[in-house]
């Protein structure tokens, strides 16, 4: 999973918490017996505090903080040089393939950059973007490109990528020497003791145990039900994994790189913003660190840009439409079933469309 929590699951963990802590069986839905130790005022406090604290977790995204990029020899292993040139983003993508990106950070282009600037292979130039290759980058296998803007990229032919290949234990120490060190207050674990004794409370009500007096739980008391222990084990598991590292991250604004912008699929065929954004978001260079491009944004920018028009239905339901300007660019209505057998109409987006949206990407 690309990211180290999913939020689906974090949500529907702090809804069966919350049912807990006002009395009612999250599975049954039926009132908590009177024996059930989740009547209790310490089971009380425990389901109040783990709601709380899975709410913060839920509004970073599910995000914490994971170690710097680092790989095993195992993992270093399987990578082998592809025949042909490839584009450094696609050369660490096939890195952050082989690590697992829920327990660490994957290797970005900012890390390898600068790795490679310090190794004397690139030269870094007035834009953050762009780096010339050196004479040592080119002996080793990297070189420049030019892209349809006249901008600089950098590759790397067969030799280029074993060279990268073979120092990655390296790369990994450079990463871990260069990672932030500190982070804003705001976004530090408050309450450690807290969180570790609610972090306690699930372990054992997830082992079947009294989270105060460790004694096993009543036979009937629903707080033994497997869902329900399955619930305290994802949360215990969610705190364990905010304690250990200590703060949280927000994921960064969207922003695709300039150079990346040519390589977004446009085809003949009309297609939906749906299918237009996941050929978007499949090109971010670190998707568990950087928000993904929504359809509300790229509709707000479209609206802005007087090519679609937000609209409301009989139901008081937003909808979107292309304007006169928008139907000159390719933007077209189109009818469809619904699974229940109702028409509905949708928005669909030619090839000058799509060209239209891929220069639209990089304003955003």
């Amino acid at each position: 999973m690309p990211r180290y929590m999913q939020i689906d699951v974090l949500n529907r963990a702090k809804d069966y918490l919350e049912k807990l802590r006002d009395g009612t069986d999250p599975i049954s839905g039926q009132v908590l017996p009177d024996f059930s130790a989740a009547q209790e005022r310490d089971l009380w406090e425990l389901f109040s505090h783990c709601v709380q604290n899975l709410n913060t977790i839920i509004s970073y995204d599910g995000l914490v903080e994971r170690p710097p990029f680092s790989i095993t020899a195992q993992q270093q292993e399987r990578l082998k040089a592809a025949n042909g040139t490839v584009e450094m983003q696609d050369l660490i993508k096939r890195i952050n393939r082989e690590i697992d990106l829920s327990q660490r950070r994957g290797l970005n282009r900012v890390s390898l950059f600068g790795w490679l600037t310090d190794l004397g292979c690139l030269q870094p130039t007035g834009n953050a973007q762009e780096y010339v290759v050196t004479g040592m980058g080119q002996t080793v296998g990297i070189g420049n490109v030019e892209s349809f803007e006249g901008k600089r990229r950098v590759v790397f032919r067969p030799e280029g990528q074993k060279f990268v290949f073979e120092r990655l234990q390296e790369l990994s120490r450079w990463c871990q020497g260069h990672s932030p060190k500190e982070k804003k207050s705001k976004n530090a674990v408050k309450n450690r003791g807290g969180l570790e004794r609610n972090l306690r409370g699930m372990e054992r009500l997830a082992q079947g145990l009294h989270p105060v007096t460790c004694q096993p739980l009543a036979g009937g008391d629903p707080l033994r039900q497997e869902r329900l222990q399955k619930c305290f084990a994802f949360t215990a598991k969610s705190l364990r994994r905010t304690l250990e590292v200590g703060y949280f991250t927000a994921k960064t604004p969207f922003r695709l790189p300039p150079e990346l912008r040519e390589k977004i699929v446009v085809t003949q065929e009309p297609v939906t913003l749906g299918v237009f954004l996941q050929r978007v978001n499949a090109l971010l260079p670190d998707p568990t660190a950087m928000q993904g491009l929504s359809a509300t944004e790229l509709r707000e920018y479209l609206s802005r840009q007087g090519v679609l028009q937000k609209l409301t239905n009989e139901r008081n339901h937003t909808i979107w439409r292309p304007s006169a300007n928008g139907r000159e660019l390719g933007i077209e209505e189109a009818e469809g079933i619904s699974k229940e057998g109702e028409p509905f109409t949708y928005v669909t987006y030619s090839l000058t469309a799509q060209q239209y949206l891929a220069s639209c990407v990089t304003s955003l």
